[in-house]
């Protein structure tokens, strides 16, 4: 009985030792190797986000990156203000660039189709051999859309630069069909027009729109017409082709 009980005792012993030194063994092995892997491991993984992260940020620039875009118009305008009981009618036309669906820049140009006969105009009896008269502006447009994207926008556009106001003998053509022109009979002025316009996009290449305009006139001074016989406010119609 004895004998096994020392044989027990010796056996628990050495696998008391054993186990202790297996532990050993193993939790340096823990320490070591298997914590410098980790931090590798940890560090790549930091270098491959970091890597990715700036290959797929991009350079912003003003005129290169993904997010600008150009996009274009032109067309046909109607215009017609009232000037003391008269009702005078432009026809012209204007386009330009459309810049990220926004900012506008292009020109217009207008002309005077009624009344041409100059005993039509507000408090005009003239009765002489200059009885017609011609009228022509145009100018940068620069301005702005807004909401382009949806079925009704808006923009406000403003043509600035220059008119002449003409009046002639509907009598006096020369041999090519032209009126005989001189300073005596004309005059130039400055002009400015801002418009702001509703608009319905029919198509994507097509939109519709109407709104008033103010056009201020700056020059003026021909026989009995003044600014004030062009400076007011107009109801604007428009049909405009491009991209939108």
């Amino acid at each position: 009985m004895n004998a096994i009980i020392k044989i027990t005792g010796f056996a628990m012993i050495l696998l008391g030792s054993v186990s202790i030194a297996f532990a050993e063994t193993l939790g340096s092995s823990n320490d070591l190797p298997f914590n410098e892997n980790q931090e590798e491991v940890n560090v790549s993984i930091k270098q491959n986000y970091a890597s990715k992260k700036n290959h797929g940020k991009k350079t912003e620039t003003l005129f290169g990156s993904e997010e600008f875009s150009v996009t274009g118009f032109g067309g046909p305008i109607y215009s017609m203000s009232n000037v003391e009981g008269k009702n005078y009618h432009f026809v012209g036309g204007r386009g330009g660039a459309v810049f990220n669906n926004t900012f506008v820049l292009g020109g217009a140009g207008y002309g005077l189709t009624y009344p041409y006969k100059r005993q039509d105009f507000a408090d005009s009896s003239y009765q002489g051999s200059e009885d017609e008269v011609e009228m022509g502006y145009g100018g940068l447009l620069i301005g702005f859309n807004m909401f382009q994207k949806s079925i009704i926008n808006v923009s406000l556009l403003t043509v600035v630069g220059a008119g002449g106001l003409v009046v002639t003998d509907s009598r006096d053509d020369g041999r090519d069909g032209d009126h005989d022109y001189n300073t005596s009979n004309s005059d130039e002025f400055f002009v400015c027009e801002p418009t702001l316009m509703m608009h319905m996009n029919i198509t994507k290449w097509m939109r519709i729109g109407a709104g008033v305009s103010y056009r201020y006139t700056r020059g003026i001074d021909l026989a009995e017409f003044s600014d004030s016989d062009f400076t007011n406010i107009s109801y604007v119609f428009a049909a405009e082709f491009g991209w939108f």
